[in-house]
């Protein structure tokens, strides 16, 4: 079973102000993105603003990007609601549709205890398409620990993990524990990118490859190559730009950042509105200072 490797872009959604999908918008910003060098896209992620997507927007996002794709590289969907059902409904729609990963996390707000959790995943699992596990002790209640991992094992569709735990020992620990069981490890922290390579992390899933796919995919070249000053400059460049478009009302800061490189992301749905007058000013200035806009 093929397991993602490399940058998995983590893409927007981008919507006319009516609140419908931008489909032509979609279908450039996939295809820039496949042309920059990325591995793979992710559709209906957080930065995709999952929680704001019903099934009919998911499905036509889905066959949008299966269909821009064209197999250029593999497409991962989100199926993160904390409803299983919906999340079953998503998963089997994408593995009709040709999607080639899905990308699942533990359930949130009404959580099931540990062991339950691990039922979760092997019934999500049996759908048939490779599931990648999504670590996120900051919108979940559970950290995924080496012990918890260990029992995903059985999973024969478990094939990698997303990671946003901000503490790399446990890290570390998780990637030494993947790599011998012969899953992959992809982080979602672009702060911790660099680190994660170094490690010897297989891939992540950069959000700011929305505004400059070219910095994600350097980054990760450089630091397989051993290039570890360039690769330092780079990370310097993902910080300042992070620093700068992670503000109020994500991933609005994203859309702003999009739209000053000459992209269309569109606007984000209600009740999510535009970054402040101060924060884009921020962004404008991280972006001339890396060199995005003169």
């Amino acid at each position: 079973m093929n397991k993602p490797f490399g940058v998995q872009a983590s893409l927007i959604t981008p919507f006319n102000n009516d609140g419908s999908v931008k489909e032509e918008a979609f279908r450039k910003h996939i295809s820039w993105q496949i042309e920059s060098g990325v591995h793979g896209i992710g559709i209906g992620p957080n930065t995709g603003e999952f929680v704001n997507l019903e099934f009919h927007d998911i499905k036509k996002l889905i066959d949008i990007a299966v269909d821009e794709a064209k197999k250029r590289v593999p497409v991962t969907v989100g199926a993160l609601s904390p409803s299983m059902k919906y999340n079953l409904e998503i998963i089997k729609y994408a593995k009709e549709a040709g999607a080639s990963y899905v990308l699942v996390q533990a359930p949130y707000y009404l959580p099931p205890s540990a062991d339950k959790l691990i039922d979760y995943f092997k019934i999500l699992g049996a759908v048939g398409i490779p599931m990648i596990i999504f670590n996120h002790p900051y919108k979940t209640p559970f950290n995924l620990t080496v012990d918890i991992i260990e029992k995903l094992f059985c999973i024969d569709t478990f094939v990698s993990m997303k990671e946003v735990d901000m503490n790399m020992g446990n890290n570390v620990l998780r990637l030494e524990c993947l790599h011998a069981n012969g899953r992959t490890y992809l982080q979602g922290e672009e702060y911790m990118a660099l680190y994660h390579y170094i490690h010897g992390g297989d891939g992540a899933f950069p959000a700011l490859g929305n505004i400059a796919p070219q910095l994600c995919v350097g980054l990760y070249n450089a630091c397989k190559a051993g290039k570890i000053e360039e690769a330092l400059k780079l990370h310097m460049d993902m910080l300042y730009l992070g620093q700068a478009v992670y503000v109020e009302n994500y991933p609005s800061g994203l859309k702003e950042a999009m739209e000053m490189v000459g992209r269309d992301g569109g606007v984000t749905r209600e009740p999510l509105g535009k970054v402040s007058p101060s924060s884009r000013l921020k962004i404008e200035n991280a972006l001339r200072k890396i060199n995005l806009i003169k």
